[in-house]
């Protein structure tokens, strides 16, 4: 881990989180686990629920931070010997492409797969309160109104 020469801009008994050396884009942040882990499936569910909240706050941070257009956050899970996250701010002609090129299956190959995918998702929401989450019903908003950013942020925020 290069990073660890750098000062942690955030740091707990889990996480810590540096600027990256070598960025890809100016305000580009990993986070680091401190376990030893090579998957985020070895982390606890609090422990993901903590990983991913700091991250939340690290990308708002980064966001704001730069001034950027947007973020984009990507885990490198199982590449390397450790689990990283990389938060880099996204701003208008950065040149940064994260483009692949599409690939196409046939119906029974892609029949094939959601069977198998759903077979491991089917108990995804009974873990947590022993029935499915139904998503909220749509509040009506005034389209006139527009809400500041940062007053949408605090909402979100858990």
């Amino acid at each position: 881990m290069e990073e660890m020469k750098l000062k942690p801009i955030y740091e707990d008994g889990l996480v810590f989180a540096t600027i990256v050396e070598k960025p890809v884009a100016v305000g580009h942040l990993r986070l680091h686990i401190k376990k030893k882990i090579r998957y985020m499936e070895e982390l606890t569910e609090k422990e993901i629920n903590h990983v991913f909240t700091i991250t939340s706050y690290l990308a708002t941070a980064a966001f704001e931070a730069m001034n950027a257009m947007g973020t984009n956050i990507i885990i490198n899970n199982g590449i390397r010997d450790d689990v990283e996250i990389n938060v880099i701010p996204r701003f208008d002609g950065d040149g940064l492409n994260f483009q692949w090129e599409m690939k196409r299956a046939s119906p029974e190959k892609l029949a094939e797969i959601q069977k198998k995918l759903k077979q491991h998702t089917d108990y995804i929401g009974l873990a947590i309160e022993d029935k499915p989450m139904l998503p909220e019903e749509e509040k009506e908003e005034d389209e006139t109104a527009e809400e500041d950013y940062r007053i949408r942020q605090l909402n979100r925020v858990p």
